[in-house]
């Protein structure tokens, strides 16, 4: 049990998910499915978002929750804080074996995950992420 709630709660499975749908694009573009930096950057970058994003919310929130998806995590801040570590210096070394356009794609995806996870706090805006619009 512990074993699933570190897969789930680091979101190494989301992670590992990630991969396993690039691979099926690949194989539902008639491609032969192959492993490249591509698919690990898109590994490491899905665990440096998840995981920043977990840690963002536990700063933001003002009591410990005790149950829910976020006891899990304040227990265990460093690990979830050590994941994204070693995601974020992962990333950064596939970064340097993609080639030019899945770089570009890159971080045209990360600008939007992070406006999407990241709260930007100005005067307009008490809290503003494209996480809390709704249609």
């Amino acid at each position: 049990m512990k074993t699933l709630a570190f897969l789930l709660h680091t979101h190494l499975l989301l992670g590992l998910s990630a991969v396993a749908l690039a691979l099926a694009a690949q194989v539902q573009l008639g491609e032969q499915p192959h492993a490249d930096a591509g698919l690990a950057a898109l590994f490491f970058a899905t665990l440096l978002d998840y995981n920043l994003h977990r840690l963002w919310t536990l700063k933001a929130m003002q009591g410990l929750p005790t149950k829910g998806k976020y006891a899990w995590a304040v227990g265990h801040k460093a690990l979830i804080k050590t994941v994204a570590i070693v995601a974020a210096v992962f990333l950064s070394i596939t970064v340097f074996f993609l080639h030019r356009q899945q770089g570009v794609l890159l971080l045209v995806l990360a600008g939007v995950t992070l406006l999407y996870s990241l709260p930007l706090s100005a005067k307009m805006f008490s809290s503003f992420g494209l996480l809390r619009i709704q249609a």
